[in-house]
């Protein structure tokens, strides 16, 4: 199967990721998905402005890798039909609330599906610790657990007991947590996770003409 892609190369990473990860979960047409995404992209700036705030733990794990460009998939979801668009989840230019908590609910059922935790769920999750390098996650409960596959964190920002942002890793394609009890999806959120960002490109996406392979 041939994508054309008119102004963008995404990484065969996050290209897979996308079709075999995330795509599966919902009926959206995967051509019809990169159109969308395609030009959702074209807008977005080139870095994201977290990475002017790094603390040294996560820069180390930054100096070993080339920028790349990091997209939201919390605005990936909101304005692609990932999430259908049927009566009361129109896409709107203030966001449309009932659509935002279903994007929501959508990357949460993501990160059970793709870093589960030993126990209990993404939705859950009050709050987000690193403990010896770790990632330790608290429940409301009391209850606390970690990741399935503890390999799969790679770095964190801030303090380890309230850390700013966490990175995730998957087959190689990494995705940083983004903690904000402030932000405006923050503020609403159990655990304060303001975005989710996920690397679209190892060297940052490129102008080329066409030709993106499945």
């Amino acid at each position: 199967m041939v994508i054309n892609a008119k102004h963008s190369k995404i990484s065969d990473d996050f290209f897979r990721f996308m079709n075999e990860e995330v795509l599966p979960l919902s009926t959206l047409d995967q051509q019809k998905f990169w159109g969308d995404f395609e030009t959702l992209i074209s807008d977005l700036p080139p870095k994201n402005p977290i990475r002017n705030r790094f603390q040294p733990q996560i820069n180390d794990w930054h100096n070993h890798h080339q920028d790349p460009r990091w997209v939201s998939l919390y605005n990936v979801l909101y304005g692609t039909n990932v999430i259908p668009q049927t009566a009361g989840l129109k896409i709107s230019k203030n966001n449309n609330p009932a659509r935002v908590k279903r994007v929501i609910a959508y990357a949460k059922d993501f990160l059970d599906e793709v870093f589960p935790l030993y126990s209990g769920s993404h939705h859950d999750v009050a709050s987000y610790q690193v403990y010896y390098q770790h990632l330790h996650v608290f429940l409301p409960d009391g209850c606390s657990s970690g990741l399935r596959d503890s390999t799969q964190f790679v770095a964190y920002s801030g303090s380890k007991s309230d850390p700013a942002a966490i990175v995730l890793k998957k087959n190689d394609l990494h995705m940083e947590l983004q903690i904000d009890r402030s932000g405006t999806t923050g503020i609403n959120d159990l655990s304060g996770m303001d975005d989710i960002v996920i690397e679209a490109s190892q060297t940052a996406i490129m102008e080329y003409d066409y030709s993106l392979r499945l």
